[in-house]
């Protein structure tokens, strides 16, 4: 991804990775539909929070999210 981002055939260095996660409440169900509903109302624009390229070449590190749920009532986290 990062190759992508800067538009080179390969990177030489390191990754290094952190997990930033709360280890008292793992769980993303309220986070998720925190954003979802604020995204539904308009208070959010959902693609506010996707970086664009330029931005991620000017900053040495990118914060990544995932997760493992998947469900249809998240219309703006696909």
């Amino acid at each position: 991804m990062v190759e992508k981002i800067y538009n080179t055939n390969q990177l030489n260095g390191r990754v290094q990775i952190y997990n930033l996660f709360s280890l008292r409440d793992p769980k993303n169900v309220d986070a998720i539909l925190n954003f979802e509903e604020l995204a539904e109302k308009n208070v959010i624009d959902p693609m506010e929070v996707v970086p664009s390229a330029e931005e991620l070449q000017g900053h040495p590190w990118i914060c990544l999210g995932w997760g493992i749920n998947s469900e249809k009532r998240y219309k703006h986290l696909q």
